[in-house]
């Protein structure tokens, strides 16, 4: 068993190649890989709620079962549990799943079967800062649940040695070259919600202090971005409105106010459904991680 620490970074396509260039300037290219994921459930969705996910990945010609727990976000950074066998083919080893502690019936085990699939090329980077070293990598590709897909372009830096705060400085310095949120929703959320399964892959809170306005907020700006409703932006909104007290600085100041204008402009004008109240002049992913870094050194 291994503890994932990662912050996932939501980001448009158009953005892609900036972001390509930015790392091949501050780090060392590695590998460019296509990956595809098939999760597992039951058709009652018990693994779905015990909030874990199984998946089998191929790489190359190789095969990796993997079980996740669902984990703990502290500002954005998610902090799980991640067990991983290697496996000779893209079947199933549900005797593997008692290992990790998943204790399921005969019955149980005998219904597993694919509910989604991830599928993307993931471009890798590796950056080294001071003592830490951390994974950078580009996924783009799409969910898909029979037959229904949409689209997955996210950034994910995953700490690999040293200090987890290098994840926040890393991303605030991308925010400050393109539009991203950070996300909390995972890729097994996103397949299980467009499969027609929401509910059971909650957004994971935030262990900054689940009375924080910051955690909340960041939550449901990342279920608003999944699901497109408007009460998850309402109570986002809600939630930013008491984060004004937190800005200290003029230009913390203006971001606020800007993506509050944003929020309120998007939830009382009729209007097309956009991105607009997540990507609109990089606010959002400027606001979060800025105001993360100073709850962090307070």
């Amino acid at each position: 068993m291994a503890k994932e620490t990662e912050i996932k970074l939501t980001v448009e396509p158009s953005s892609v190649p900036v972001i390509a260039d930015w790392l091949n300037q501050r780090g060392h290219y590695e590998d460019c890989q296509s990956v595809k994921n098939t999760y597992f459930d039951t058709p009652d969705g018990v693994l779905k709620h015990r909030q874990v996910a199984l998946r089998i990945r191929e790489v190359a010609g190789h095969c990796i079962q993997t079980l996740k727990t669902r984990g703990q976000s502290d500002g954005g950074v998610l902090a799980r549990e991640e067990w991983e066998w290697p496996r000779p083919s893209p079947d199933l080893d549900p005797d593997l799943l008692d290992v990790a502690g998943l204790r399921l019936s005969r019955q149980q085990y005998s219904a597993l079967a694919p509910v989604f699939m991830t599928n993307f090329e993931r471009r890798i980077w590796r950056v080294t800062d001071s003592d830490t070293v951390i994974e950078c990598v580009i996924d783009q590709g799409k969910v898909t649940a029979g037959e229904r897909e949409r689209p997955l372009c996210e950034v994910e830096l995953e700490l690999r040695t040293g200090d987890a705060g290098s994840l926040h400085r890393w991303a605030g310095a991308l925010a400050d070259s393109v539009p991203l949120l950070v996300n909390t929703v995972s890729k097994a959320e996103q397949g299980y919600y467009l499969a027609g399964k929401p509910g059971g892959q909650p957004g994971p809170g935030a262990s900054l202090d689940r009375a924080d306005a910051l955690g909340q907020w960041i939550d449901h700006l990342s279920q608003f971005w999944l699901t497109g409703q408007a009460s998850q932006l309402l109570t986002a909104w809600g939630y930013l409105n008491q984060l004004g007290a937190q800005c200290a600085s003029p230009e913390l100041t203006s971001l606020w106010r800007e993506l509050l204008a944003c929020h309120y402009r998007y939830l009382t004008l009729p209007a097309e459904p956009s991105a607009d109240p997540l990507f609109a002049g990089g606010v959002a992913g400027r606001l979060q991680l800025a105001l993360v870094a100073t709850h962090r050194r307070n």
